[in-house]
């Protein structure tokens, strides 16, 4: 009796933990993403300041400005919401890591004049490298595609 007892503490444990987890891995996973998606955002609303920012105050290397002033807009106003749904969890991840990293190096003359603003990118990096190493987690729609394919699977055996 005692066995049984326990088993149930510990599978209950587990079940609390899983969701304790599926939940920190939503809200990381949404709070990171709102920071890229509001500044897609800005950049949209404020499309002559940003060819500013891009052309003359951003050092964007290897690339010329429009170009990365597109591929930096359309990637923060895409790549969040793939995150935020936990599609493409890995990838989306990794990719803001990538303008998050190219964002860092492109405006490290002035974040090393204010260090708490390059803190925020580092925090940024680290919460996107949580979400590409763990994945989009229970509540993600590749969670949810990986139990469908299982679920087509197991009938396909039967």
């Amino acid at each position: 009796m005692n066995h049984l007892l326990q088993n149930k503490i510990t599978h209950s444990g587990q079940l609390v933990t899983n969701i304790m987890v599926a939940l920190v891995e939503l809200i990381n996973r949404y709070t990171v993403a709102m920071v890229f998606l509001t500044s897609g955002w800005l950049k949209l609303q404020n499309w002559r300041t940003t060819e500013y920012l891009f052309e003359y105050e951003y050092q964007v290397p290897l690339l010329p400005w429009q170009l990365a002033m597109y591929f930096g807009t359309a990637a923060e106003m895409v790549l969040p919401l793939l995150l935020i749904a936990g599609l493409a969890s890995r990838f989306s991840a990794a990719s803001l890591f990538l303008v998050n990293l190219v964002a860092y190096i492109s405006y490290a003359h002035v974040l090393n004049e204010r260090p708490i603003a390059g803190l925020d990118h580092q925090l940024w990096a680290l919460m996107l490298l949580i979400a590409a190493v763990r994945g989009g987690g229970l509540l993600s729609l590749d969670q949810l595609w990986v139990w469908w394919q299982n679920k087509r699977l197991t009938m396909a055996v039967k």
